[in-house]
């Protein structure tokens, strides 16, 4: 932003809902991998994560949500210097893990494209 210049009327909302969604996401992803271990833990932090990103608003506030979410994910799966972790290798915990990859998925999918929106090119 050059100086001077005030960020526009939607982008100061838009940075608050970012903001707001960052210890949502940490949150969500705390819950889910706590309960990741239990049949019906995982699924509803799975079902809770996808509710978050179809709700969120896509680009940098779902970006917000994704990086909470993931960012607790990295917490829990790197090496604890006691030998111990939280994350086991069995079905569930791979299904945790790769709710994570469509967390990112997701989040870097839906960014809008630099340079402004497009219109499609129209097909003959």
């Amino acid at each position: 932003m050059p100086a001077g210049a005030t960020p526009s009327a939607r982008t100061v909302p838009r940075m608050a809902v970012a903001l707001g969604l960052l210890p949502v996401g940490v949150g969500v992803g705390l819950a889910t991998a706590v309960l990741h271990s239990l049949w019906w833990g995982f699924a509803l932090g799975a079902l809770v994560t996808g509710l978050m990103l179809r709700v969120a608003p896509a680009g940098w506030p779902r970006v917000a949500f994704g990086a909470g979410w993931v960012g607790t994910l990295v917490f829990f799966v790197a090496p604890r210097p006691e030998g111990d972790f939280l994350v086991s290798g069995d079905l569930l915990g791979y299904a945790y893990l790769a709710t994570g990859l469509l967390v990112i998925i997701v989040t870097i999918g839906t960014l809008p494209r630099p340079g402004g929106s497009r219109v499609p090119a129209e097909r003959s």
